[in-house]
């Protein structure tokens, strides 16, 4: 019954359906700046939900993920304000080294610990090889 839905699971299946609606991404070349239809529909609802003040950005960073649109999960996930949620939504994703980044730039020793401990024994538990490039691109993290 959608008449029971809270204001921000409207906004957020509204934007989902948005975002499965939405033209594929454009091929654009270096340096280009120009905007498309696509563009102005993005920012058309980026604006919509700021005036709402929607908050659930990394569920809509998923949500363009899944529809292969990797920019527009990156520009929805740096709008979440939630390190937690940001760094959920990236291993969701697949983006470990970025989860590792957002985590080690945080400065929280806990959290860098438990994500430390989630990626070897989940995403790298038959990848030692893996796990170590991996903390070998975000040399920070070898601190932990």
């Amino acid at each position: 019954n959608f008449l029971s839905w809270s204001k921000e699971s409207v906004l957020l299946h509204w934007s989902r359906a948005k975002i499965q609606s939405l033209p594929p991404p454009p091929d654009r070349y270096e340096g280009t700046t120009e905007l498309t239809d696509r563009d102005e529909l993005v920012a058309s609802m980026l604006s919509h939900l700021q005036n709402q003040g929607f908050r659930c950005y990394a569920h809509l960073a998923l949500a363009a993920h899944n529809c292969h649109d990797d920019g527009l999960a990156e520009r929805m996930l740096r709008k979440e304000d939630s390190l937690l949620q940001q760094i959920g939504a990236s291993l969701l994703m697949g983006n470990c080294e970025n989860a590792l980044r957002q985590a080690v730039a945080s400065g929280n020793e806990q959290l860098c610990l438990a994500l430390l401990l989630h990626l070897k024994r989940h995403q790298y538990s038959n990848d030692d090889a893996g796990y170590m490039r991996l903390l070998d691109r975000v040399p920070q993290a070898h601190s932990y």
